[in-house]
C-alpha cells in the first residue's frame, strides 16, 4: 500500500523536481532495490544543488552530502591515471557506484560520465553497429554486469539498431551467494539513419522508372525485375505534373 500511496503521489506531481522519480515508476512498475533507492534519493534531495559536473536535468536531485564523495572518487581517478591509486575502494557507501564506463569505440556521453549519475545520452552514425560495453565498480566487492545482476562483467559486443537503443549495466554485490542488484546506469544510444545521397544535378533528359521487385528476391515469375522503364510517362517533367493532379 505504501508503495501504490508513493506511485500515486509521485506521478501525480509536475515539479521538476520529482521528474526522474515519476519517469522512474512510468517506465518501469517494478519496485526492487535499486528503484526504490533512486526514488528515496530524488525525494530527500530535491532542494539540494548540484555539485559541478552533474547533468542539468537532475538539477536538485542530489543530496549536497555527495559532494565530499564526488571530489573522492576524482581524486582516485586522478591517482589512477598516475598510476598509484586502488583499483577500488573498500568503503562500503561506494557499493552502488560506477567508477567509469568502458566502451569501444569512445563515445561522447551527456552529461560527462560521474558515478551519481546513472541516466546518459549518446549518438552514433549510422555506420557504427556494434558497440563493446563495460562498467568497472568503484567497491571491491561489487561489479558491474551488462543488463541483469547474471550478465558479463567484462567487455561485451553489443549490436546497435536504427534509432533508439538501451544499454544498462547492473551494479551488484557479489559477497552473497546470490546476487544483489545495488544500483543500475543507462546507456541512451541513438543510431542516426543512413544519408540518403543526393544525385548529381544535370541537364539531360531523365527517364521515368519504375521497380516492382528485386532480382534476388522475387515475389512473383509473371513480373518484370529490376528497374523498368515507365512507358506510360515520356519524362520527368510529366511525372511530377501527373503527380499534382493526384488527389
Amino acid at each position: 500500500q505504501i508503495i501504490n500511496d508513493l506511485y500515486q503521489a509521485v506521478t501525480s506531481n509536475t515539479s521538476v523536481a520529482f521528474a526522474q522519480a515519476g519517469y522512474l515508476f512510468r517506465e518501469s512498475w517494478r519496485h526492487v532495490t535499486r528503484d526504490i533507492h533512486n526514488v528515496l534519493t530524488a525525494l530527500e534531495a530535491h532542494q539540494h544543488v548540484l555539485p559541478p559536473q552533474i547533468s542539468p536535468m537532475l538539477n536538485g536531485l542530489v543530496p549536497s552530502k555527495y559532494e565530499r564523495f564526488h571530489s573522492i572518487w576524482l581524486e582516485q581517478q586522478q591517482q589512477q591515471q598516475q598510476g598509484d591509486g586502488k583499483r577500488c575502494m573498500e568503503d562500503p557507501a561506494t557499493a552502488p557506484y560506477l567508477q567509469r564506463l568502458e566502451l569501444i569505440p569512445s563515445l561522447s556521453l551527456t552529461p560527462t560520465f560521474t558515478p551519481l549519475v546513472t541516466n546518459y545520452w549518446a549518438e552514433v552514425d549510422y555506420h557504427l553497429i556494434t558497440l563493446q560495453v563495460a562498467g568497472i565498480a568503484l567497491n571491491c566487492h561489487a561489479e558491474a554486469r551488462l543488463d541483469d545482476k547474471y550478465g558479463p562483467s567484462v567487455l561485451v559486443n553489443t549490436t546497435l539498431g536504427l534509432g533508439d537503443n538501451r544499454v544498462s549495466l547492473s551494479v551488484v554485490d557479489i559477497g552473497h551467494s546470490e546476487p544483489w542488484t545495488l544500483n543500475t546506469y543507462t546507456i541512451h544510444i541513438r543510431r542516426r539513419p543512413p544519408s540518403v545521397p543526393s544525385p548529381p544535378i544535370t541537364h539531360q533528359q531523365h527517364q521515368v522508372c519504375h521497380l516492382k521487385q528485386e532480382c534476388d528476391l522475387q515475389i512473383s515469375s509473371r513480373e518484370p525485375c529490376g528497374l523498368q522503364k515507365e512507358p506510360s510517362k515520356s519524362s520527368w517533367t510529366a511525372m511530377q505534373n501527373h503527380r499534382r493532379i493526384l488527389p
